[in-house]
């Protein structure tokens, strides 16, 4: 039964029906992406954190301003986003949402993707943005990133 009102939920979000309110602290900090099967919690990685990053959905502190930059590993709970971009799946016009800290829900439309080098020039990822998006980063072969744009979708 579990499974079905997350289903109802997430479709009321999609087709923008419903706001979401938290009533607990397990309504907030969450990440969905329906069209990969992604439904996780998010975690706060702050930008003076020395351990490595855990098998969690992580919110990057050093994000600019208007960037919610989410990233986790491949082998872990993106590993849906990195089988999506092997099969060629990751299309444009996709729906993410972000449940922020207050549990205001934020839904977001797939806007492009690149694939760069880990030491290149990666700073446009986390930059601060002039318009609300959402940016996903995981690893992708050959030890490079993938890195994934939203753009706000305002009501």
């Amino acid at each position: 039964m579990r499974v079905v009102g997350r289903l109802v939920l997430v479709l009321a979000l999609l087709a923008g029906t419903v706001t979401v309110t938290a009533a607990h602290e397990s309504d907030r900090d969450r990440f969905s992406f329906a069209a990969l099967g992604i439904y996780q919690s998010v975690y706060p990685f702050p930008c003076s954190r020395a351990k490595a990053p855990g098998n969690v959905v992580y919110r990057w502190g050093c994000a600019g301003e208007n960037n919610v930059y989410l990233l986790a590993h491949n082998y872990g709970k993106f590993y849906p986003l990195y089988r999506a971009y092997y099969a060629g799946k990751l299309t444009r016009g996709l729906i993410a949402t972000y449940v922020d800290g207050k549990g205001k829900a934020h839904r977001f439309r797939l806007a492009w993707y690149r694939v760069v080098a880990p030491d290149g020039d990666v700073g446009f990822a986390y930059a601060a943005l002039s318009r609300s998006s959402l940016t996903l980063q995981t690893c992708v072969r050959n030890n490079r990133r993938l890195v994934v744009r939203f753009v706000e979708v305002l009501p």
